[in-house]
């Protein structure tokens, strides 16, 4: 079990925001976005049969506000931690790829985790979190598609099981801690959700610039400029020594 990497990301994120405060952009427009769309879509008829479908016409917006502004993220964190300057293209380069079957997993992974939660006092979540959370960085920096971005992601959860724990109780500590302040700016009329929106969003920033950077320590594609404490290869014992090189004509010479 390797423990390296993860403290150090979390500090290098904070630095690298500051250095980078574009990356929080597509985050914060979505964010208002998404904020705007579910206010106007706030049941008000009284009617059961029209308050549900407005409820999941909501949780549609939700998801597909919470794709785009990690998969944006994505792309512009890979950019920073490689020691770039993060684009707005280089946030929509995420949706060149083909990461449709990734999502479409990790939906299905994640309303199966929902579903099991009753049954596991709530377990199926953080067993979800732990072995997803390599799985969006797979798909759009890696390249991998559907499964083999999950089996990338699961092979990393298990390898650097130390890391992945701390990442995973840290998001969750953040996050509630986030939507405590987010549901105590809605009670302000209007603007309040739109403030609790933006500090979500700032949250979601922060932990994908956190993921995006262990995804990158861990797998080798990390850029020289940027220096989080990845783990070294480890030294084989007792490895063959390369053969020597046969002596060039000058050492014949002198010979």
């Amino acid at each position: 079990m390797d423990s390296g990497a993860a403290p150090g990301v979390f500090l290098q994120s904070v630095k690298l925001l500051v250095r980078n405060p574009k990356i929080i952009v597509p985050g914060l427009v979505l964010g208002g976005v998404g904020a705007i769309l579910g206010a106007l879509l706030e049941p008000k008829s009284g009617s059961l049969d029209g308050d549900a479908f407005l409820r999941f016409v909501q949780a549609v917006v939700e998801v597909i506000v919470a794709i785009l502004a990690v998969a944006c993220t994505t792309g512009m964190a890979d950019v920073a931690w490689n020691g770039g300057t993060p684009s707005f293209p280089a946030a929509w380069r995420a949706f060149r790829r083909d990461v449709l079957p990734t999502v479409l997993v990790l939906f299905g992974v994640s309303v199966a985790a929902a579903l099991l939660a009753p049954l596991t006092l709530g377990l199926s979540y953080f067993v979800d979190i732990f072995f997803l959370l390599y799985a969006m960085p797979a798909a759009i920096v890696g390249g991998r598609r559907g499964i083999e971005a999950v089996r990338e992601s699961i092979d990393i959860a298990l390898s650097r099981m130390g890391p992945t724990i701390l990442i995973v109780a840290a998001i969750v500590i953040i996050s509630t801690v986030m939507s405590v302040v987010a549901l105590s700016l809605e009670a302000t009329p209007f603007a309040g959700p739109l403030i609790a929106a933006i500090v979500v969003q700032l949250t979601v920033t922060y932990v994908t610039v956190v993921i995006v950077g262990e995804y990158l320590s861990t797998s080798g594609r990390q850029g020289p400029s940027v220096k989080i404490g990845a783990a070294k290869p480890p030294v084989k014992i007792g490895a063959a020594r390369p053969p020597d090189a046969p002596p060039g004509p000058d050492s014949r010479a002198q010979g």
